[in-house]
């Protein structure tokens, strides 16, 4: 990818935010069902299901849910479950897939905004998969994740990996770029073998702004995966990972 397509912004809105991800709904719904996106089905969907073996099923919220691919896995599991997304469009090709599931729902706008409208329905298990580094408020959305749960429920999630995602979309050696450094970025967006002309933002955080974030709402942090994609697989990826792209954590709601 050319790093002149990579550009540092001060703050998007999520109403902008929202844009982009209706915007590329149906590519992402594509790419996902004709298995075009390795990393999610490889790395990603598997590390949430291993990190959420030991929750609770009974209540889950699934926080940006997009179009609804991780509910779809963990639906057999669950007695409740709930999708929250800004992007409406995506929403409305998620609903598609679940029209005979009574046990699944969606809720079209942001976590915050539910938390608020939803005070008295407490989750056992919150799923976030690539969410979190897309949120413009980290601490206000944790905040509002973690009103939701019951004490002891769990929040599962993946995100691009600190450490080493400006290294892997080669924005690393930019002048503006420091690790430390809360960073608004928008990029075309792109899965393994394809990038097309729509962008997707997201905020690149240090490590430590994720910890410190996570323990301000009320998380205590009960493992760490650095998921890389299963031997058998690797010669699908146009280059041998020689560092994670992903981190994936499971925290309890103490």
């Amino acid at each position: 990818m050319a790093q002149s397509k990579i550009t540092r912004l001060t703050h998007k809105p999520p109403a902008e935010i929202e844009r982009e991800w209706d915007a590329i709904a149906f590519v992402r719904e594509e790419q996902i069902l004709q298995g075009k996106d390795i990393s999610f089905s490889k790395v990603l969907l598997p590390a949430i299901v291993d990190l959420s073996t030991c929750s609770k099923f009974d209540r889950v919220i699934d926080v940006g849910c997009g179009l609804g691919f991780i509910m779809e896995a963990l639906s057999s599991r669950s007695k409740y479950l709930l999708g929250v997304d800004l992007s409406g469009q995506s929403i409305r090709l998620a609903q598609r897939r679940f029209v005979h599931a009574n046990h699944v729902h969606f809720y079209h706008g942001s976590v915050e905004d539910f938390s608020m409208r939803s005070a008295l329905e407490k989750f056992s298990l919150a799923i976030a998969n690539m969410t979190l580094m897309t949120s413009t408020d980290l601490d206000s959305v944790l905040h509002s994740v973690a009103k939701l749960l019951q004490v002891g429920a769990h929040l599962v999630f993946t995100i691009t990996h600190p450490c080493y995602w400006a290294r892997y979309w080669g924005y690393e050696s930019e002048e503006w770029f420091r690790y430390d450094e809360e960073i608004f970025i928008e990029a075309p967006f792109k899965i393994t073998g394809n990038v097309g002309d729509l962008v997707t933002t997201h905020v690149h955080r240090p490590l430590f702004q994720y910890i410190n974030s996570l323990q301000k709402a009320g998380f205590c942090v009960e493992a760490v995966k650095e998921p890389f994609p299963p031997s058998d697989v690797d010669a699908e990826y146009l280059s041998t990972w020689q560092y994670p792209r992903f981190l994936a954590i499971r925290c309890v709601r103490t």
